[in-house]
């Protein structure tokens, strides 16, 4: 009641009763007036709650000093308070808080550069600048922290909130002003200021180089009016007297090229050519320095021309004219001992024994009679132009010239006494050639009798291959190693007799024959052990090669694993395959989880049978043993099991030129049909490519490709392949290539599509073989061979055939009428062949000839003149002496395949022909013609755009055969409503073989057909769809039924339509398994038309408790765990909350919920 409740929480003056109702207490002072209000906001309602806003910033004094909002009021303080005095709080953008940029100048030199520190002199009111936010040109969008003023310089911001303006060199005067703005803390931008500098003329007096200009001239180019010089606008070095040329005289008094300022500072005019780069030399002297001096000393005698013809010395020679002239033509002069300036060369002998090389110190004994011999320039042939440092004398020996003035004399092993002398020459110091001496070697017998390695043979003989008379063994002209005694051949048998490689010498010595490939290296060994002294020696350790092998998913593979295992010197024992090298024995077996079983087949082979589904890589390690038990190293086997679908190349050849070409790319057309080892190809994924050809229709998919020059090619839906010339081509279409997806978006090989022209006018006429069979023995047969017999009638692609035109041949024959047209032709003891003008071939047999004539050919000619093929007439006669019975019927076949009657046999087939394989035929009594067909539906996405594929199988389940099979399809929404499909049903194969619309007993054929989910299917709910199949028999007339699809859900008997729930899917978030036959398992709608689904159930902790792929009805949960941390596996989950992720593996995003397990 009123006047009770006066408890006024936000001491507003209304009590929190007034506030929520709007009714008045008149105990107290104010009215609500009717309207009702938060009784816990101070500033709601207006009436109890002043809209004064002091700083004018949108919040109310109350709002900013207590942070409630009113709700009156359009801004909300969302709990914070504020200074209802101060404009820019709480918020950064209420009027007043715009930060002021200011404008800045400075003044500086020419070419120096500046640092303006802008932000210096900016504010903000509310806060402070953020110096990093230099902008240098606010009319651009964005940050612009450069900017350059064409002619004047560059302006770059720096994160200190200074700029820095680098003018050009030569720019003086007041730059033109740069705007720019900054931000405060909160990001608000500035007011626009600007930046002014004046660059001043040089008033820098100094000059550095004391040329003259000051730096700031030579620098900039500009003229200081107090200096005398003016640079003229060009710029110089302030640190080179040298430069500029207007600061420095060009005197070149030596005329050397160096300027006299260059010579003696060493300083670089860069407006003359030379550069003394940095060497002083003496102005006055036209030799110094090298650079301005040629070095040419014509006569060779350590003096420069320039030296010789001024007296004037270069230092950077070593010679000193000393102020004398002399003739720069002249060796000798200025030398007091001119005309004695040639080198003396003299003779030498040496000797030296067999095969040892001997040096001659030629020069020790040769002189200068002005200088020194230069012992680098000895020449070994004078006779030719040059020096020649090597001179070879056949048969003798080699000459080689050393570095130190020596000879080297190489003789050849045989060669034994006074070798030729030969001539050489050598310069002095000043490059005089001296006089022609020469050098004679004597090269003595073998008179040396140590025999170091012990083997009969002096060192001398083996070095030489020269006889030592005095020693038993002669080397026979044959070289050795004197330290070897198991070498030379001559005196050491080769016998190996372990074949190890190293002879029986070499074992037991240790000692290296050089003439067998191995070398004991020291080592002792047994000349009996092949694997001695290497363990490895001929090759004792076999080899084993990692092996590799492809598989198709749930097939068998065979590897030959020791096809590529070697031993190096015996062979691989086969049956010692060892599959687990750490396991001790041999393990002929071995399973690897989830992958296969390995298993050796005794031959060197092994068999990987893949766990059923498994697709992937799968390896193991293994060993072999040699046939001496050696193991080999472990190697390795890896199989990779593919399911990827195959394409198989297509051909459609000898097509008339011109004309269209259509094939279907899956079909087979000659390499065998595209398929798919663990589902179905999807021909709607044909991607065709060809080089060079252009996506006509740009949709970006390639079902119309051009190829220009060419024509087009087509693809559709269906996977139907048209290639279409260009009007005038009659050539061959490069070849194409596709792939092909399957249903699980596995992408194939890449296979090729040919089609081949031949022109119109060229094709040939094809010829039928012809065939008469079972005639009566002695009657005379009657065939048109260009007509059907068998195998089809003879026909002209571009044309028609001529029946006048036929020409028959057998071997052997003969031409009775001698005409040479073969219109009649007489085969001896067998019969006469007579051919008229209208095809008809007549054979008449010789009286008592009862067997079957030898066939004939023939060929036939178009109306273009092309010839045929070669085809083949063959006529028979037969009583059916073959008792066969193939279907038991009473009739064998031959009675049934020619209705002949064997009158060995109870039954006459009175003329009429049956099937030989079909028991009921022509015998009907208890025959049961029977047809089954069942239809399934296999989602491959339910959504808008999805793809259903219905598998139709019928089944012959009768015992007679089933004959032009016809399927009716019906298709409606679960409206009731009739909709197409897609693909209508289309016939795949038969289990046994037979053709489209024939069933042996027992025998099912599959057909496929598709839908593409519309808006309409979705909207109705789903589809359902049933195939209607009939069938004729030769005894029980027509035979049908409706499709059943599979799954008898429904209990009875009748055949159920195949209905398909579309975005139907739905999780029952709640089940209890507590076995009483009601909600005991997940229960998930639609499930099953996610084949490729997988669930996953997690508990609060995150934990997965139950994961299944493939998640169906039939396979419902019943909330027991899959194992986890805290659960045994298959232990029973307690009551409570869990989460789900259920994947429905078509590429969708993955729906996620909760569960409640309750017991």
């Amino acid at each position: 009641p009123i006047g009770i409740n006066t408890v006024d929480t936000d001491n507003d003056g209304l009590t929190d009763c007034e506030e929520t109702t709007g009714v008045d207490d008149p105990s107290t002072p104010l009215d609500p007036a009717g309207t009702t209000s938060n009784p816990n906001d101070a500033c709601d309602p207006i009436a109890s709650s002043s809209l004064t806003d002091t700083d004018g910033d949108g919040l109310t004094d109350c709002e900013e000093t207590t942070g409630l909002d009113n709700p009156n009021t359009p801004l909300d303080p969302a709990g914070v308070t504020s200074d209802p005095n101060d404009a820019c709080t709480p918020f950064t953008e209420a009027g007043g808080c715009t930060p002021i940029a200011n404008d800045d100048s400075v003044t500086i030199e020419a070419d120096v550069d500046t640092i303006i520190n802008v932000t210096n002199n900016d504010t903000d009111p509310n806060g402070t600048i953020d110096v990093t936010t230099i902008d240098l040109d606010p009319s651009t969008p964005g940050k612009q922290t450069t900017f350059t003023v064409p002619g004047e310089g560059t302006y770059t911001a720096n994160p200190d909130g200074t700029v820095t303006f680098d003018p050009e060199p030569t720019f003086a005067g007041t730059g033109t002003p740069v705007e720019y703005t900054v931000e405060d803390n909160d990001g608000n931008i500035s007011t626009v200021a600007t930046i002014t500098v004046t660059v001043t003329a040089c008033p820098n007096s100094t000059d550095t180089d004391n040329d003259g200009l000051t730096d700031c001239e030579e620098t900039t180019g500009i003229d200081d009016p107090s200096t005398p010089l003016d640079p003229a606008g060009i710029t110089s070095d302030p640190n080179n007297v040298c430069d500029p040329i207007a600061s420095s005289p060009l005197t070149d008094t030596d005329g050397d090229g160096l300027t006299d300022c260059e010579e003696t500072t060493g300083l670089d005019n860069p407006n003359t050519p030379l550069d003394p780069a940095g060497t002083i030399s003496d102005p006055n002297n036209t030799c110094d320095p090298i650079a301005s001096s040629s070095l040419t000393d014509t006569d060779s005698d350590g003096l420069t021309d320039c030296e010789e013809t001024t007296g004037l010395d270069n230092p950077n020679t070593p010679l000193d004219p000393a102020g004398t002239i002399s003739d720069p033509n002249d060796a000798c002069a200025p030398f007091t001992n001119a005309g004695g300036c040639t080198p003396i060369a003299n003779d030498d002998t040496v000797s030296t024994e067999p095969d040892t090389d001997a040096v001659i110190n030629v020069t020790n004994n040769d002189s200068d009679p002005n200088g020194t011999i230069d012992v680098t320039t000895i020449d070994l042939d004078p006779a030719t132009p040059g020096q020649q440092t090597t001179f070879t004398v056949p048969g003798e020996g080699t000459y080689t010239v050393n570095p130190d003035g020596t000879v080297t004399f190489d003789p050849e092993p045989t060669f034994t006494g006074v070798a030729t002398p030969v001539d050489y020459t050598v310069e002095d110091n000043d490059g005089n050639i001296s006089t022609v001496a020469s050098i004679t070697v004597t090269v003595t017998e073998c008179p040396n009798g140590t025999d170091s390695d012990g083997d009969g043979l002096t060192d001398c003989e083996e070095t030489t291959g020269i006889d030592d008379p005095s020693t038993p063994l002669d080397p026979a002209g044959t070289t050795s190693n004197p330290t070897d005694a198991c070498d030379p051949i001559a005196t050491s048998p080769l016998t190996d007799t372990d074949g190890d490689g190293l002879t029986d010498c070499e074992e037991t010595t240790g000692l290296d024959n050089p003439n067998t490939p191995l070398d004991p290296g020291g080592t002792i060994s047994n000349p009996n052990d092949a694997c001695t002294p290497f363990t490895d020696a001929g090759g004792c350790t076999p080899i084993a090669i990692d092996d590799e092998a492809i598989a198709s998913t749930d097939t068998d593979v065979i590897i030959d694993l020791t096809d590529n295992d070697s031993d190096p010197n015996g062979t691989i024992d086969d049956t010692t395959v060892d599959l687990d090298p750490a396991t001790p024995g041999q393990q002929s077996t071995i399973t690897v989880p989830g992958e296969g079983i390995y298993t050796d087949n005794g031959d060197g082979t092994i068999t990987f049978d893949p766990e059923a589904g498994f697709t992937g890589s799968s390896t193991i390690t293994y060993t072999v043993n040699d046939e001496d038990g050696n193991p080999t190293n472990e190697a390795t086997v890896t199989v990779t099991v593919q399911d990827n679908p195959i394409a198989q190349d297509d051909v459609k050849e000898d097509n008339a030129s011109g004309t269209a070409v259509t094939l279907n790319v899956i079909a087979d057309n000659g390499k065998g049909e595209d398929s798919d080892s663990d589902g179905i190809i999807d021909p709607s994924t044909v991607t065709i490519t060809t080089p060079g050809a252009t996506d006509s229709d740009s949709d970006g998919d390639n079902d119309t490709l051009v190829v220009s020059g060419e024509g087009t090619w087509i693809l559709d839906e269906a996977g139907n392949l048209t290639f279409t010339p260009e009007s005038g081509f009659t050539g061959n279409p490069t070849a194409i290539t596709y792939t092909v997806e399957d249903n699980e978006g596995n992408e194939s090989n890449e296979a090729t599509v040919t089609v081949t022209y031949i022109m119109v006018s060229d094709i040939a006429p094809i010829a039928e073989d012809d065939e008469d069979l079972a005639n009566t023995p002695g009657s005379t047969v009657i065939i048109n061979v260009t007509e059907d017999n068998g195998n089809g009638a003879d026909s002209d692609e571009d044309g028609s055939v001529s029946v006048t035109t036929v020409t028959i041949t057998t071997p052997g024959a003969t031409d009775t009428t001698s005409d040479g047209d073969n219109d009649t032709l007489v085969v001896a003891n067998e019969g006469t062949w007579t051919l008229d003008e209208g095809g008809n071939l007549t054979f008449v047999p010789e009286a008592g000839f009862t067997g079957n004539p030898t066939p004939i050919s023939y060929t036939i000619e178009d109306n273009d003149g092309n010839v045929s093929n070669e085809a083949t007439v063959t006529i028979g006669y037969s009583l059916c002496p073959n008792g066969t019975d193939s279907d038991g019927d009473g009739l064998t076949d031959c009675e049934e395949t020619t209705g002949i009657d064997d009158p060995s046999t109870p039954l006459n087939p009175e003329g009429k022909t049956s099937d030989p394989n079909d028991t009921c035929d022509p015998i009907t009594t208890g025959c049961l013609a029977l047809v089954e067909v069942t239809k399934t539906a296999n989602v491959l996405n339910s959504s808008l755009g999805g793809e259903i594929i219905y598998t139709i199988v019928v089944q012959n389940t009768g015992d007679i055969l089933l004959t032009d099979i016809t399927l009716v399809d019906t298709f409606l929404n679960f409206r009731g409503e009739t909709i197409s499909l897609t693909e209508e049903p289309r016939f795949d194969s038969a289990d046994q073989g037979s053709d489209e619309g024939t069933l042996r007993s027992g025998e099912s054929a599959t057909y496929t057909a598709s839908f593409t989910i519309d808006q309409d299917a979705i909207d109705s709910g789903g589809v359902k769809n049933s195939v209607f199949v009939s069938a004729s028999t030769k005894s029980s007339g027509i035979v049908t039924d409706d499709s059943d699809d599979g799954n008898d859900s429904d209990g009875n008997s009748e055949d159920d339509s195949t209905d398909t729930e579309l975005d139907c899917l739905t999780v029952f978030n709640e089940f209890s398994p507590n076995g009483d036959g009601e909600g005991d398992t997940l229960v998930i709608k639609c499930i099953d038309n996610y084949p490729d689904n997988k669930l996953e159930v997690y508990n609060r902790w995150g934990n997965i408790v139950y994961e299944k792929k493939g998640y169906s009805s039939s396979d419902a949960w019943d909330g027991t765990s899959g194992g986890r941390a805290t659960v045994n596996s298959s232990e029973q989950l307690p009551v409570g909350t869990y989460y789900y992720v259920l994947d429905k593996g078509d590429g969708s995003k993955p729906l996620a919920g909760w569960l409640y397990i309750n017991r």
